[in-house]
């Protein structure tokens, strides 16, 4: 007979370790070509189908193989060890360049080695579990565990600018609007009046804040408004004058004023009052029927409010003699053409009226009691500006 010795299969496998993540699973080789069977195990339990030379692992765990049968069979087993790889978690932040820069954190992790990077660039001395940026920009951290698994966490911190807002203080008169301006075009505003828009105007004191918001950074400010009155109008009186002037015009004196203006017009031109008797007068040598006065302030609204125009008081004689000497000669009711829609009466000492003329003027409406004889008569006038009439005697003689 003739004995056939056939040496048995040599199979040789490696214990290796992974990483769970960023390792490939491993390709397992039994090796020897041709052999007639392979069978490959898992935990010491047959793989179904695993019937091949080589073997792709799926997870960890203790693998061997079978090549072979019988006496020549051979055998190898390994281990496959996979290793965790650490999960980093880092989320985006954006923040306002006014916030406190976040300290960004990887998470206490057990034998962990840490490196933190910048837009890809290691940071240096950056290696512990936490690090404060001190910009904005893109970071990344390394975790490494052994025997060499790294897990690599990332975010983008983004800082924005907060606007610039600087509303000035406004002075205004009473009879003006200040407008506030936000300064900051395109933005999210909000007025401590109500106000929503860039600018806001308006006519009332006070202090206005207004809050400036752009791509969620808000920042605030505050303007005064200062409302400056004009000075008031005086209360003007006509009196009598003496030399050089036949009327001063008086008014009640108006807190504040450096000086006053006069119109003897209306209002069409002004003049500085000529303060004949202080500085709350004005002299004039004719009756004026629409002079005014108006106060001169100083600061910003330093034109006062024009007073109501002030005719001087009719003062009506109690005597006149027309005896041709050109002096006294008619019933002369001084001011009374500063009331052209008067009336004026005249009745004799029975009450017969022997006189009646409206728009008494001195000149061609005048009383001069031609062919009365002399003694006391009684004269109604009236104005006609709605006072009560004025009512008295008067003596003719001659």
């Amino acid at each position: 007979m003739v004995i056939t010795t056939t040496n048995a299969f040599n199979v040789t496998l490696n214990n290796q370790s992974i990483c769970d993540i960023s390792s490939a699973y491993p390709l397992l080789d039994a090796g020897n070509p041709g052999a007639p069977s392979y069978q490959w195990f898992l935990n010491s339990s047959p793989i179904s189908g695993a019937t091949s030379q080589t073997y792709q692992t799926m997870q960890g765990g203790t693998y061997s193989v079978q090549v072979g049968t019988g006496t020549c069979a051979g055998n190898a087993n390994m281990v496959l060890t996979v290793n965790p790889t650490p999960v980093v978690t880092l989320s985006n932040a954006t923040i306002c360049d006014y916030d406190a820069i976040p300290t960004l954190d990887a998470g206490t992790i057990s034998n962990a080695t840490y490196q933190w990077l910048n837009g890809g660039t290691a940071i240096g001395g950056a290696t512990n579990s936490t690090y404060t940026p001190t910009a904005a920009g893109s970071y990344s951290v390394d975790v490494t565990i052994p025997p060499g698994c790294t897990g690599t966490g990332n975010m983008t911190l983004t800082i924005n600018a907060a606007p610039i807002v600087s509303v000035a203080d406004q002075d205004i008169c009473s009879d003006q609007q200040a407008t506030l301006d936000a300064g900051v075009a395109g933005a999210s505003y909000t007025w401590s009046n109500g106000g929503n828009t860039q600018t806001i105007s308006t006519g009332n004191a006070g202090t206005y804040t207004v809050a400036v918001s752009v791509n969620n950074c808000t920042t605030t400010d505050t303007a005064l408004v200062t409302v400056y009155s004009y000075p008031v109008a005086p209360t003007v009186a006509c009196n009598p004058g003496t030399s050089p002037f036949k009327f001063v015009y008086v008014w009640t004196a108006v807190s504040n004023a450096a000086s006053y203006e006069v119109s003897e017009d209306g209002g069409v031109t002004w003049i500085p009052a000529n303060t004949p008797i202080g500085p709350e007068s004005h002299g004039v040598n004719v009756t004026i029927p629409d002079f005014i006065v108006r106060a001169i302030g100083t600061g910003l609204c330093k034109i006062g409010a024009a007073s109501e125009p002030s005719a001087c008081e009719v003062i009506i004689p109690n005597i006149f003699t027309p005896n041709g000497d050109s002096q006294n000669e008619f019933f002369e009711l001084d001011n009374i053409e500063q009331y052209p829609n008067n009336t004026v009466q005249i009745f004799n000492r029975w009450g017969k009226e022997v006189y009646n003329e409206g728009g008494y003027n001195n000149s061609t409406k005048k009383f001069n009691g031609k062919d009365l004889p002399d003694g006391v008569y009684f004269y109604i006038v009236d104005l006609g500006n709605g006072e009560k009439a004025k009512a008295g005697t008067v003596t003719i003689n001659r």
